[in-house]
Protein backbone atom coordinates (compact mmCIF):
# COMPACT_ATOMS: atom_id res chain seq x y z
CA UNK A 1 0.00 0.00 0.00
CA UNK A 2 2.96 2.36 0.94
CA UNK A 3 4.54 2.29 -2.59
CA UNK A 4 0.79 2.34 -4.50
CA UNK A 5 1.14 5.68 -2.32
CA UNK A 6 4.26 6.41 -2.97
CA UNK A 7 3.85 5.39 -6.76
CA UNK A 8 0.36 7.84 -6.65
CA UNK A 9 2.27 11.38 -5.26
CA UNK A 10 4.84 10.72 -8.01
CA UNK A 11 2.35 10.61 -10.69
CA UNK A 12 0.53 13.61 -9.42
CA UNK A 13 3.23 15.47 -9.29
CA UNK A 14 4.86 15.17 -12.15
CA UNK A 15 1.37 16.09 -13.91
CA UNK A 16 1.27 18.95 -12.07
CA UNK A 17 5.15 19.76 -13.08
CA UNK A 18 4.02 19.40 -16.57
CA UNK A 19 1.12 21.44 -17.09
CA UNK A 20 2.17 24.85 -14.82
CA UNK A 21 4.30 26.52 -17.19
CA UNK A 22 2.26 29.58 -17.87
CA UNK A 23 2.14 32.20 -20.45
CA UNK A 24 1.47 35.45 -18.17
CA UNK A 25 1.38 37.81 -20.59
CA UNK A 26 2.54 38.34 -24.35
CA UNK A 27 3.79 42.07 -25.30
CA UNK A 28 5.33 44.06 -27.98
CA UNK A 29 7.72 46.71 -28.01
CA UNK A 30 9.55 48.74 -30.24
CA UNK A 31 12.96 50.71 -30.90
CA UNK A 32 14.16 53.53 -32.71
CA UNK A 33 18.07 52.29 -32.31
CA UNK A 34 19.65 51.67 -35.60
CA UNK A 35 20.05 48.40 -36.70
CA UNK A 36 24.15 48.71 -36.20
CA UNK A 37 23.28 49.74 -32.30
CA UNK A 38 24.85 47.15 -29.89
CA UNK A 39 22.07 47.15 -27.17
CA UNK A 40 18.62 48.49 -28.63
CA UNK A 41 16.25 50.26 -25.69
CA UNK A 42 12.93 49.20 -26.04
CA UNK A 43 9.52 50.39 -25.28
CA UNK A 44 6.40 49.15 -24.64
CA UNK A 45 3.39 49.85 -27.56
CA UNK A 46 -0.07 48.69 -28.04
CA UNK A 47 0.43 48.57 -32.21
CA UNK A 48 3.02 48.70 -35.06
CA UNK A 49 2.89 52.12 -36.79
CA UNK A 50 3.91 52.17 -40.13
CA UNK A 51 4.35 54.97 -42.85
CA UNK A 52 2.50 55.94 -46.12
CA UNK A 53 4.80 53.41 -48.34
CA UNK A 54 3.35 50.63 -45.43
CA UNK A 55 7.03 50.39 -44.36
CA UNK A 56 7.60 49.85 -40.50
CA UNK A 57 8.44 53.37 -38.53
CA UNK A 58 10.34 50.91 -35.68
CA UNK A 59 11.96 47.44 -35.08
CA UNK A 60 9.79 45.29 -33.43
CA UNK A 61 9.98 42.65 -30.90
CA UNK A 62 7.55 40.30 -29.15
CA UNK A 63 7.77 39.37 -25.09
CA UNK A 64 6.49 36.57 -23.97
CA UNK A 65 6.48 36.04 -20.14
CA UNK A 66 6.96 32.60 -18.75
CA UNK A 67 6.24 31.61 -15.27
CA UNK A 68 6.98 27.96 -13.52
CA UNK A 69 4.07 27.92 -10.99
CA UNK A 70 5.64 24.52 -10.04
CA UNK A 71 7.59 23.45 -7.42
CA UNK A 72 9.58 21.32 -10.04
CA UNK A 73 12.37 22.70 -12.56
CA UNK A 74 10.88 22.27 -15.84
CA UNK A 75 13.52 21.43 -18.44
CA UNK A 76 13.48 20.75 -22.37
CA UNK A 77 10.40 23.41 -23.08
CA UNK A 78 9.30 23.97 -25.98
CA UNK A 79 7.02 26.99 -27.16
CA UNK A 80 5.88 26.85 -30.58
CA UNK A 81 4.32 29.95 -32.35
CA UNK A 82 2.48 31.55 -35.12
CA UNK A 83 1.80 34.14 -36.72
CA UNK A 84 -1.03 35.80 -39.35
CA UNK A 85 -2.32 38.49 -40.44
CA UNK A 86 -6.00 40.20 -41.16
CA UNK A 87 -6.67 41.59 -44.11
CA UNK A 88 -8.99 44.30 -45.94
CA UNK A 89 -9.65 45.87 -49.02
CA UNK A 90 -8.00 48.77 -49.20
CA UNK A 91 -10.49 51.95 -48.46
CA UNK A 92 -13.38 50.06 -47.24
CA UNK A 93 -14.85 50.19 -43.52
CA UNK A 94 -15.99 46.04 -43.62
CA UNK A 95 -14.18 43.73 -41.27
CA UNK A 96 -11.02 41.88 -42.86
CA UNK A 97 -10.60 38.08 -42.52
CA UNK A 98 -7.55 36.41 -40.83
CA UNK A 99 -5.07 34.35 -43.00
CA UNK A 100 -3.62 31.15 -42.77
CA UNK A 101 -0.05 31.75 -40.96
CA UNK A 102 2.86 32.94 -42.88
CA UNK A 103 5.29 32.97 -39.90
CA UNK A 104 6.07 29.78 -37.61
CA UNK A 105 8.53 29.26 -35.47
CA UNK A 106 9.87 27.60 -32.13
CA UNK A 107 11.39 28.94 -28.89
CA UNK A 108 13.59 26.25 -26.72
CA UNK A 109 14.57 26.78 -23.14
CA UNK A 110 16.71 24.22 -21.39
CA UNK A 111 15.13 25.04 -17.94
CA UNK A 112 12.93 27.00 -16.04
CA UNK A 113 13.35 27.11 -12.03
CA UNK A 114 10.81 26.26 -9.70
CA UNK A 115 8.68 29.49 -9.09
CA UNK A 116 10.87 31.47 -11.66
CA UNK A 117 9.92 33.72 -14.30
CA UNK A 118 11.52 33.92 -17.64
CA UNK A 119 11.01 36.53 -20.28
CA UNK A 120 11.35 34.94 -24.16
CA UNK A 121 11.60 36.77 -26.97
CA UNK A 122 10.99 36.95 -30.95
CA UNK A 123 13.03 39.48 -32.74
CA UNK A 124 12.86 38.23 -36.25
CA UNK A 125 9.34 37.88 -37.74
CA UNK A 126 9.56 39.05 -41.48
CA UNK A 127 6.56 40.93 -41.42
CA UNK A 128 8.51 43.57 -44.21
CA UNK A 129 8.32 40.88 -46.52
CA UNK A 130 5.05 39.61 -45.86
CA UNK A 131 3.94 43.39 -46.44
CA UNK A 132 6.14 43.81 -49.48
CA UNK A 133 4.20 41.08 -50.91
CA UNK A 134 0.40 42.16 -50.70
CA UNK A 135 1.78 46.24 -51.57
CA UNK A 136 0.64 45.63 -55.54
CA UNK A 137 -2.56 44.09 -54.30
CA UNK A 138 -5.89 45.90 -53.16
CA UNK A 139 -5.63 44.81 -50.19
CA UNK A 140 -3.65 45.67 -46.67
CA UNK A 141 -2.95 44.19 -43.37
CA UNK A 142 -4.89 45.31 -40.39
CA UNK A 143 -3.45 43.46 -37.66
CA UNK A 144 -1.17 41.13 -36.36
CA UNK A 145 -1.95 37.66 -34.26
CA UNK A 146 0.03 35.57 -32.55
CA UNK A 147 -0.85 32.18 -31.49
CA UNK A 148 1.66 30.38 -28.88
CA UNK A 149 1.40 27.03 -27.38
CA UNK A 150 4.04 24.25 -25.43
CA UNK A 151 4.89 21.31 -27.32
CA UNK A 152 3.03 18.61 -25.15
CA UNK A 153 5.18 16.48 -22.89
CA UNK A 154 3.80 13.25 -21.55
CA UNK A 155 2.02 13.89 -18.25
CA UNK A 156 0.76 16.71 -19.70
CA UNK A 157 -3.35 17.11 -18.95
CA UNK A 158 -4.42 19.90 -21.81
CA UNK A 159 -3.09 21.76 -24.56
CA UNK A 160 -3.84 25.43 -24.24
CA UNK A 161 -2.95 28.35 -27.13
CA UNK A 162 -2.70 31.74 -26.01
CA UNK A 163 -3.72 34.37 -28.64
CA UNK A 164 -2.77 37.87 -28.93
CA UNK A 165 -3.69 40.70 -31.27
CA UNK A 166 -1.12 43.92 -32.51
CA UNK A 167 -3.45 46.47 -35.17
CA UNK A 168 -1.09 48.16 -37.52
CA UNK A 169 -1.74 51.86 -38.14
CA UNK A 170 -0.92 53.75 -40.47
CA UNK A 171 0.58 57.50 -39.90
Amino acid sequence: MKSFLLLAFFVLNFNLCAQNIQISSCELEFSKDSIKTAKKKYYPTKEILLNAKNNFLYRYRIVINLKNATGEVAEGIVYRYSISAKFKKKGRTEEGVWSIPFFIDEIRISKLLAGAEKKIYIFDLNLQESLNRIKASDFEIESLKIEIMKEPKKGDERIEIFTNYFPLKKI
